[in-house]
């Protein structure tokens, strides 16, 4: 996907944006990232399936087959992560127990 991406962007003329040199983006609020154009990856495995789910191009790209096989692992992956209990949730929630 990468590659075709790429290979997209060079076939479509497309300008990568600028870079951002000498900001501290975890810094910047989200006004201020929105003002200045710098968008934000998905912020979980979840919203980033959603993204690939909708995606005709990525679709495309892979064939229905490995497109749908590949969703099929990943939400494996998703539901396999949201029900395993952490470190830090055990230390957080059951220190006073």
């Amino acid at each position: 996907l990468i590659l075709a991406a790429g290979l997209d962007g060079i076939q479509r003329k497309l300008e990568p944006p600028k870079p951002v040199d000498g900001l501290n983006l975890y810094g910047l609020s989200l006004g201020a990232r929105k003002e200045r154009g710098i968008l934000s990856l998905a912020g979980s495995l979840e919203n980033a399936l959603k993204d690939f789910q909708r995606s005709s191009w990525v679709r495309e790209q892979l064939g229905e087959h490995l497109h749908e096989k590949y969703l099929e692992a990943r939400w494996q992956e998703w539901d396999r992560f949201r029900e395993a209990v952490t470190d830090w949730e055990r230390a957080s929630y059951l220190r006073s127990i």
